[in-house]
């Protein structure tokens, strides 16, 4: 059984120098008596060359790209139709042609660019086969055919969208499928020529030679170093080759009596040991691995108090692989965790390296059964509260602990890839196609700029929840959990009630510290931030370039943003930073950058910048569950709860309960806006 991990993006098209997919001369459109048609595709180009084909029928006509152009022509046309300057290197584009039988139009992303009427007399038939490619250094995602000349509205509403049917659709050639097939009901043939090749891709971090992965600022995460604690370590992995021992996770020195390594062995089977060589408690798994396939690993330890020793468990692909008997080990005062190497104070050096490839691996606090386990393989643990850690290396720039937005440090060459690999095999799994994520859709581009970070929201929206008793007590008791248990006696019951009191006062004075407002300027729609120091104009876009749920989903992210801004705000503008939170946020970078952005203004540009900056720095998380559907108060309230109380340490506790009274405060005009939505939206 094959598996894909987590963050597997997409399956697409990989065209280079003469490689082109043969689409036969079955097509379904007719060049040759000017009939209408639509030739549409969506790109992400890696070179844009003086003349590159997307789509051709050899005679008859041509849909190619000139540098930065896109162009189209029938054979005997006086001239060919040619945009401006509209293509890079840099995202994803949509490209179509159409022609009613009198005009001929070109669209990029979904907006009208250029268009001409003319006389010409058409091609005369022949039997040459319509090619996709050539001369063409692309990704493809799809290319679809159609017998009717489609609508701005019709390519703009589904530039993005996986199409199967429709009216006059000739072939859908789905190129996010492995293998690459016609989804449309005729189901017409294609066949990939000259290296033209299939390609998943999966972001991860490539570890070769002596390279490694260092967490920052994570000494709390220490499996094993409590000697008797339970713990799990979950992993994505891939080997380029095996016959060395090569580390998952270390946490301590090889040559002590504590801490603990997860590696495979020189044969593939994956062992977990507890304790320093001489005298560790070793446990080898039963599952070989093979190089160059990605695999699920898991080790768990389990203390049992009562008979003074415990389990420790090897799971591959979520299946128990092999279980020992393993004691106690000497206590461990704080993690010393590294991926991908073991310490050796011997030789003061870091052994044991791995040669592959990490997208996943995260640090529990609990021994998860093997239900659990398979669980977790695929989902995201983040918030999870026996969950310390869970190390990303499938967002790329920034390798980062999403838990506490602690980033990470790559070492002696440790890098952040795409990895490209031929497609599970037409054997793959059911588990394989449940996994596998189609291409993430390119957001609506507005004001010349694209939206980083922010996919497009996948479940219906929902009202939001009203606070009332219930859950803020809920609410209450969860912050209470959170505070650690080495508080001096007293001080939790006192932080608890500080909290109670802040949150009371938030919500009995709910009013909105800013509003961001939709209005009209002729023919522009026109965001403007509305504050008690007054107003200004934040956003403005031409009405017939973006609609109003677009608009609408502009407003909310912007009112996300700027109460996040207002929940941190005060800590930067308060002069010299001496707070642990505000030392915190700064020893990440986070607010020396966000300063930069906003001394230039609130713009467009700004928030789209502001969003870039939160995703790399993981706070993502929070601005995307507000997006992904989830808005209620109560997961803003856990959300923002999870965050404070992880950034902060138990001596600065008091500084959560303000930041989460903001947090709530805030949350009233995010609320004002979603029930503003358009109908539909």
């Amino acid at each position: 059984m094959t598996y894909t991990p987590p963050a597997e993006q997409s399956v697409t098209l990989s065209l280079n120098a003469e490689a082109y997919v043969n689409l036969g001369t079955d097509i379904g459109i007719d060049f040759t008596n000017r009939s209408a048609f639509t030739i549409e595709g969506w790109f992400k180009f890696n070179g844009l060359c003086p003349d590159s084909t997307l789509f051709e029928k050899p005679g008859q006509f041509s849909f190619k790209t000139r540098g930065q152009k896109v162009s189209a022509s029938f054979v005997g046309q006086p001239m060919p139709l040619e945009t401006g300057d509209t293509l890079n290197t840099e995202t994803d584009f949509h490209v179509a042609v159409t022609y009613d039988g009198q005009t001929l139009s070109l669209y990029v992303n979904g907006l009208l660019r250029v268009q001409s009427s003319f006389s010409f007399t058409p091609p005369p038939a022949n039997q040459n086969p319509a090619v996709i490619g050539r001369d063409l250094q692309a990704y493809c995602h799809y290319v679809r055919l159609w017998s009717v000349a489609r609508q701005q509205d019709e390519i703009y509403a589904n530039e993005w969208t996986y199409l199967t049917s429709g009216t006059g659709l000739q072939a859908a050639y789905a190129f996010y499928e492995y293998p690459a097939k016609d989804v449309s009901p005729n189901d017409r043939s294609l066949t990939l020529m000259n290296g033209a090749r299939s390609e998943a891709t999966a972001p991860c971090l490539l570890y070769a030679g002596t390279a490694y992965c260092q967490p920052l600022q994570d000494t709390d995460v220490n499996p094993g170093g409590g000697g008797t604690d339970d713990y799990t370590i979950l992993a994505w992995i891939r080997l380029q080759d095996l016959g060395t021992q090569q580390a998952i996770l270390c946490n301590g020195d090889l040559n002590q009596q504590s801490g603990i390594v997860l590696y495979v062995d020189t044969d593939g089977t994956v062992v977990g040991r507890r304790g320093s060589t001489s005298g560790a408690s070793v446990t080898s798994g039963s599952t070989k691995l093979q190089s160059n396939l990605w695999y699920s690993i898991g080790y768990t330890y389990a203390y049992d108090s009562g008979s003074g020793s415990g389990t420790q468990t090897l799971y591959v692909n979520g299946v128990s692989a092999g279980s020992g008997t393993a004691g106690a080990i000497a206590a461990l005062a704080q993690g010393d965790v590294i991926l991908g190497a073991a310490d050796d104070s011997a030789t003061a050096n870091q052994l044991m390296n791995m040669n592959g490839y990490m997208q996943f691996l995260s640090v529990w606090n609990t021994a998860l059964a093997q239900a659990d386990i398979q669980q977790w393989m695929y989902h995201d643990p983040t918030t999870e509260t026996s969950c310390l850690a869970n190390y990303n290396f499938s967002t790329p720039p920034l390798a980062q602990d999403l838990v506490d937005g602690n980033p990470m440090a790559l070492v002696r060459g440790a890098d952040l890839v795409v990895l490209r690999t031929i497609p599970v095999s037409d054997g793959a799994t059911e588990q394989d196609v449940l996994h596998r994520r189609a291409p993430p859709r390119p957001q609506k581009r507005f004001s010349n700029a694209r939206m980083v970070g922010m996919p497009e929201p996948t479940e219906p929206y929902r009202p939001a929840e009203v606070p009332n008793a219930d859950n803020t007590r809920a609410w209450v008791e969860h912050f209470a959990r959170q505070l650690p248990n080495s508080l001096p006696h007293g001080e939790h019951q006192r932080l608890r009630r500080e909290f109670q009191t802040a949150v009371d006062d938030a919500i009995a004075n709910p009013e909105p510290a800013f509003q961001v407002l939709h209005e009209f300027d002729g023919d522009d729609h026109v965001l403007v931030l509305v504050t008690r120091d007054g107003h200004e104009e934040i956003f403005r876009a031409a009405r017939d370039e973006i609609d109003d749920c677009t608009v609408w989903k502009v407003r909310l992210i912007v009112t996300v943003l700027i109460g996040v801004y207002t929940v941190f705000g005060p800590i930067i503008r308060a002069g010299p930073v001496t707070n642990w939170l505000g030392e915190r946020i700064n020893t990440v970078g986070f607010w020396p950058q966000v300063s930069a952005i906003f001394n230039a203004g609130v713009t467009p540009n700004s928030f789209l910048q502001m969003m870039r900056l939160l995703y790399e720095f993981g706070w993502i998380t929070t601005v995307g569950k507000l997006m992904l559907a989830q808005l209620s108060w109560w997961d803003v309230a856990v959300i923002g709860l999870r965050v404070a109380s992880l950034l902060v340490p138990g001596a600065a506790a008091l500084q959560v309960a303000y930041f989460l009274a903001k947090v709530v405060y805030s949350v009233a005009s995010v609320v004002t806006v979603w029930n503003e939505r358009p109908a539909g939206c």
